[in-house]
C-alpha cells in the first residue's frame, strides 16, 4: 500500500480522454461512460456459460482505457483500477471463486502482465473472495490460424485452453476478462473448466462490444 501511494505521488494517474492528472477517469468524463443495464443471459449452444456481466459498454472513453492498459507502454495500475471499479457494482456469493482467461505466454512476455489476471485479481481483493489460476493457454504458431476452415478454426480454439483440478469442489466461478465480443472465449474456457468442475459459471468483464 505505501509503494502504491509514492507511485501514485511521482507518476500520478491521468484521464485516458483529456489528460487532466488525478485519475484514470475524470469525473466530466466519466459522464460519457454508458453502462450496461444487466447480465447477458445464454441458452444453449452454450450451455457452459450461465451469463456474462459486463459494466460498460465498449465504446469511448472505454475503448481508450482498454486501449492504454493493453498497448503501447501497457499499464497494469488501469486494471487493478478496472477490477476495483468493477467490484463496487456486483455482488457475489460468498463461496464464489474467480478466475480470468489466461493469455498467450508470448503476449503477456510483451506486456508484462496479464490483463485479466489482474481484473480478477483485484476484484477478488476487494470483495474478499479468493482467486485462482484455474486456466492454462497452449501456445499456437501464426501458422496454426492460417489456411482453416471454419469448423477447423472452432475446434482449434476448444482445444486452446485446459483447466486443472483442485481439491476444493466451487460451486459458483466468476470468469474474468477484459472485453466481451461474441463470448466465444469465455464460452470456451467454461467449458475446459466444466471438464474439471461441476459449477455454475459466469462470466465477468469490464466491457462488452
Amino acid at each position: 500500500m505505501l509503494l502504491r501511494a509514492v507511485l501514485s505521488l511521482l507518476f500520478p494517474p491521468f484521464c485516458v480522454r483529456c489528460q487532466r492528472i488525478g485519475s484514470w477517469l475524470c469525473r466530466r468524463c466519466l459522464l460519457e461512460i454508458e453502462y450496461c443495464l444487466g447480465p447477458v443471459y445464454f441458452r444453449e449452444p452454450r450451455p457452459d456459460l450461465t451469463a456474462v456481466y459486463s459494466l460498460v459498454k465498449y465504446l469511448s472513453p472505454a475503448t481508450e482505457i482498454v486501449a492504454l492498459m493493453k498497448f503501447g507502454n501497457a499499464c497494469p495500475e488501469i486494471a487493478d483500477w478496472i477490477g476495483e471499479w468493477i467490484a463496487g457494482h456486483i455482488r457475489l456469493p460468498p463461496d464464489a471463486i474467480i478466475t480470468s482467461v489466461p493469455i498467450d505466454a508470448s503476449k503477456r512476455k510483451r506486456r508484462g502482465f496479464n490483463q485479466a489476471e489482474r481484473i480478477g485479481r483485484a476484484i477478488a481483493k476487494t470483495c474478499n473472495r479468493q482467486y485462482v489460476e484455474l486456466l492454462q493457454r497452449r501456445s499456437q504458431t501464426k501458422d496454426q490460424h492460417l489456411n482453416r476452415s471454419l469448423a477447423s478454426r472452432q475446434t482449434q480454439h476448444k482445444q486452446e485452453f485446459f483447466c486443472r483440478k483442485i481439491e476444493t469442489s466451487p460451486s459458483c466461478i466468476f470468469l474474468v476478462d477484459d472485453v466481451c465480443t461474441t463470448g466465444v472465449t469465455l464460452q470456451t474456457c467454461a467449458e475446459a473448466i466444466h471438464q474439471q468442475h461441476d459449477c455454475t459459471i459466469f462470466g465477468i468483464t469490464f466491457a462488452r462490444d
